[in-house]
């Protein structure tokens, strides 16, 4: 199955970061619409497919340190593995290396997806360090730190 989709920057006050939130909810069952307004967004990306429907999103902020962080990078179970994470993940590492070249991009994955690992490893991203009891729910509240350094966007 072939997926048509485009990947569109938006803005915090977009009808289409309303629609990433609510599929974020029916993925995870997190209501994080207000949680994702409340972070110092730098940038928004949405895939959406032909019909104009958001499959999936990434939102990147600044820590207190002023590191980038990909505070959310979800597609939708049922397009996964069609190329919408890569995309996105790509514009993502694209704004990183374009905005501030000597700059990491720093994630947080649950230690039990090993999916995502591979994932993030494939696209550049290095292991950094375990962070115990990060999460409050799931098996040991594990997570895992990844890290892309800006300077190394040959992939």
């Amino acid at each position: 199955m072939t997926i048509n989709f485009k990947i569109k920057e938006v803005s915090n006050d977009s009808i289409e970061l309303k629609e990433f939130a609510e599929m974020v909810v029916n993925e995870w069952s997190d209501n994080i619409l207000e949680e994702i307004l409340s972070l110092p967004i730098q940038k928004t990306y949405v895939a959406i497919d032909k019909q104009g429907i958001v499959r999936g999103g990434s939102v990147i902020c600044i820590t207190p340190k002023n590191a980038y962080c990909l505070a959310y990078h979800l597609v939708q179970d049922v397009f996964r593995s069609h190329g919408l994470g890569s995309a996105l993940l790509k514009k993502c590492k694209e704004f990183v290396t374009t905005e501030h070249p000597s700059t990491e991009l720093q994630l947080l994955t649950e230690k039990w997806n090993e999916r995502a690992h591979r994932f993030y490893e494939i696209h550049g991203f290095t292991f950094r360090r375990d962070i115990s009891n990060y999460y409050t729910e799931g098996e040991d509240g594990c997570a895992c730190l990844y890290v892309f350094n800006s300077n190394s966007l040959s992939r």
